[in-house]
């Protein structure tokens, strides 16, 4: 004995198919806030900015390059030959090199007696002793400037 579908059930009842059995419900929770998933569609989210190491490692350097040179110019500028004063003591630093130093100090050899100006480097290469003339104490000279252009004389005498 067939009837038509029962209300709500779109499909004739068939005696193998039986219904599902009905457990109860249970606890019911309250549910928390509900979220936005946001836009489903549109363009993806821009990935995060990669850090250049090797370029921050090469700044890094370059700073630190420009930093030490920087020091070491400064330094040379404020014991050079350039500042010498009469009365400074001096130290020979190699071949043709001078830096100012204490006159305490054990490295320093000669004192300034005396600074001639205006001076090319093949007059002072010719005749050195007559430039230092003036300065009876002096032993030793020494010339600064640019070859074939004019620098200046120190005339040196013994420190100690």
């Amino acid at each position: 004995m067939t009837t038509g579908p029962e209300p709500g059930y779109p499909y004739p009842q068939n005696p193998q198919y039986q219904q599902a059995p009905q457990y109860p419900q249970g606890p019911q929770y309250a549910q928390g806030p509900q979220y936005s998933a946001g836009p489903q569609y549109g363009a993806p989210p821009m990935p995060a900015a990669k850090k250049n190491t090797r370029a921050w490692i090469f700044l890094a350097v370059v700073v630190l390059l420009v930093t030490i040179v920087g020091v070491l110019a400064w330094q040379q500028g404020k014991s050079g030959p350039d500042v010498a004063k009469v009365g400074d003591c001096v130290s020979r630093e190699g071949g043709n090199e001078i830096s100012i130093v204490k006159c305490t100090d054990a490295k320093a050899v000669y004192k300034v007696a005396g600074k001639v100006e205006g001076q090319s480097q093949v007059t002072f290469n010719i005749n050195s002793a007559r430039i230092c003339k003036p300065f009876p104490a002096a032993k030793s000279a020494f010339w600064k400037g640019k070859a074939g252009s004019n620098g200046y004389v120190l005339c040196l005498a013994p420190a100690k």
